[in-house]
């Protein structure tokens, strides 16, 4: 058995087994039970392995972050007595750097955000919410520590063939990062549920714990057994740039190493140009210049046009004649006055840049000129720049690298497209836009021609109608999941009502004549939306019921009970919105309100959430 085990192969076999019988749910002590018989130690390099071999074998890397957690437990022992490499004790080095992090981090989660968050827990005083919310700022640091990690040190680790544990550290370095934004997003304003102050703060601590113990135990000595000496010099060299988090060291690594090292590092590969972050071949240099998405000119300090780019979109012409002309007589007779007044300010100092726009035709040019200086701050020529920026200036909204991943959020939330095979399903997502609003803008107002469907990826939005009086009578909530105008799918009508984010909100948005084509082409999609719309105007005739033939005490009563879980109702909006929505003011539910809980009917806690003493009281109401 022991000559199989030592075998590479079988080792890596028999470690992935027990590596899925995690995922597919096998009790946790009895796999870390199997693991400790059957190995005695496991190398970095083959836990590394296990996980590119288990997500090239279609398991998602979001998989294999709910198993890193199982992994540094499992594994951690085994590593740590496996790799004692000294790099952690050099001061300065990047891995000493790391650790010495950690220990900070670790000392900010422990003594002032988990002392602080239970302090207030307990005494709900505003000094520990202070004390916490500066913990919590402090924390926001990790991001440092974190960005560090996935520009330098993953890069060198993908070069040696090492994939898997990058792209499952960093997927769960952005859950913690977004964890903290949340975190201090709640401290910020007065806090309204305890319980979830304290669950928002646990998670993200739990999760910064859990993966100080995760690069401790696996990054390092994967890191110590895979990069090379040179490249720990690039990493250290580079790590200025983006800078500690918490700690500074008291030593630089790099004062230590030799200039003759530093030189053999920093040499291009043969035939290329050196910059001073990497290198390019003049091909490479000649077809990135052409492809930037703006005219380039250089000027030299001898006043004369020495190159300029050749892209597709060209906003002033310029053949190749002009090489080597005096840059004054490029221009016309009326602006060679201001050419060389630009010109004669760069050359003294007296500026930098200088910047013009003018319309051109259906253009919106920008026009900029830069000096040009080597590092010593010698003049060397001017850069002139020239780009059309009009589709620019209309740009609205946000579209973000994770664009896609919204309209595939939204897509899948929706109830309407829920029968949809996954190749239709892409096709809406084809015709889907992404926005996102702030608390209290408006999506769409009554009177708008908007033809959009809107779908809520995240957030909550309030619908409502105005009458004439200006009384607002709110109509629904719509949350993540739901959708809004669905009507004017079905008619060329303008909006009768309002949509508002009463928080912030993501929303997808399909136009609707898309929409319709779709509809025609997947005629479930208009039943399950014509079913939608039946289920609201049920709901809109019992609201419409309950304001026209009872009076308000009974109105309050009757919606507590058809919320209540478990005899606590959480209102999912301001009680002053929920007051709208039953067709009452804000004053009358508070005063009412008031009332049930002297009557001990209620028991108010906080703004938003109410438990029923005497639901059978509350029931009788008239």
């Amino acid at each position: 058995m022991s000559e199989l085990i030592n075998n590479s192969k079988f080792r890596k076999e028999k470690l992935r087994n027990l590596i899925q019988s995690l995922h597919e749910g096998r009790d946790f002590d009895e796999v870390k039970t199997e693991f400790e018989k059957e190995f005695g130690s496991i190398s970095t390099q083959e836990l590394s392995e296990l996980e590119k071999e288990l997500i090239n074998e279609g398991i998602e890397v979001e998989e294999i972050q709910r198993l890193c957690d199982v992994h540094a437990e499992v594994m951690g022992k085994s590593i740590q007595e496996l790799h004692k490499n000294n790099n952690a004790e050099i001061a300065g080095h990047p891995v000493n750097v790391l650790i010495n992090e950690n220990k900070a981090i670790e000392k900010v989660v422990n003594e002032e955000v988990i002392l602080n968050l239970e302090s207030y827990l307990e005494n709900e005083d505003n000094n520990s919410m202070l004390n916490l919310r500066i913990g919590l700022d402090r924390l926001s640091e990790v991001d440092i520590h974190y960005m560090r990690k996935e520009n330098l040190f993953f890069p060198y680790l993908e070069k040696h063939g090492v994939t898997a544990p990058p792209k499952v550290m960093w997927g769960v370095d952005d859950e913690i990062r977004e964890e903290i934004k949340e975190a201090i997003k709640i401290t910020s304003k007065p806090i309204e549920d305890k319980n979830k102050l304290e669950a928002v703060v646990r998670k993200a601590t739990n999760n910064i714990l859990s993966m100080i113990d995760k690069e401790n135990n696996i990054l390092v000595p994967l890191l110590n057994d895979t990069l090379t000496f040179n490249e720990w010099i690039k990493i250290d060299e580079a790590t200025p740039e983006i800078g500690y988090c918490l700690v500074v060291p008291e030593k630089l690594w790099n004062a230590e190493t030799s200039e003759e090292v530093k030189e053999e590092v920093s040499q291009p590969s043969a035939g290329d140009i050196a910059f001073d972050a990497g290198s390019l071949s003049s091909e490479e240099v000649n077809a990135l210049l052409n492809t930037l998405p703006l005219d380039m000119t250089f000027v030299d300090k001898n006043d004369r046009v020495k190159y300029f780019s050749q892209g597709k979109e060209r906003i002033f012409a310029r053949p190749k004649t002009v090489i080597g002309r005096e840059v004054s007589l490029c221009h016309p007779p009326a602006s060679v006055g201001i050419v060389e007044e630009i010109v004669n300010s760069f050359k003294t100092g007296e500026k930098d840049h200088e910047d013009f726009w003018i319309k051109l035709g259906d253009k919106f040019v920008y026009i900029r000129y830069f000096a040009v200086r080597n590092k010593e701050g010698k003049y060397l020529g001017v850069l002139e720049t020239s780009q059309d920026i009009k589709p620019i200036t209309e740009l609205e909204g946000e579209k973000r690298l994770v664009s896609k991943w919204y309209m595939v959020s939204c897509v899948h939330k929706v109830p309407i497209f829920a029968h949809l095979t996954e190749e239709e399903m892409a096709e809406i997502m084809k015709i889907a836009g992404h926005k996102t609003y702030r608390k209290g803008e408006m999506i769409y107002l009554a009177g708008d021609m908007d033809s959009n469907l809107y779908v809520v990826n995240s957030g909550k939005l309030k619908v409502s109608r105005i009458s004439d009086t200006g009384k607002e009578q709110v109509i629904r909530f719509v949350s993540t999941g739901d959708f809004i105008g669905e009507l004017s799918l079905f008619n060329n009508k303008p909006r009768t009502d309002f949509a508002q984010a009463i928080e912030d909100s993501s929303i997808c948005y399909l136009e609707g004549k898309k929409v319709q084509g779709k509809m025609q082409q997947h005629p479930q999609i208009a039943f399950k939306i014509l079913e939608e719309i039946a289920n609201r105007l049920e709901k809109s005739e019992n609201l419409l019921e309950g304001i026209n033939l009872y009076p308000v005490d009974k109105r309050i009563a009757q919606t507590f009970m058809r919320m209540a879980k478990n005899d606590v109702v959480l209102l999912s909006s301001s009680k002053g919105d929920f007051a709208l929505q039953l067709g009452m003011s804000p004053e009358t539910l508070s005063r009412k309100l008031t009332q049930f809980e002297e009557d001990g009917l209620i028991k108010q806690i906080g703004h938003r959430k109410i438990i029923i003493l005497d639901p059978e009281g509350l029931a009788h109401l008239e």
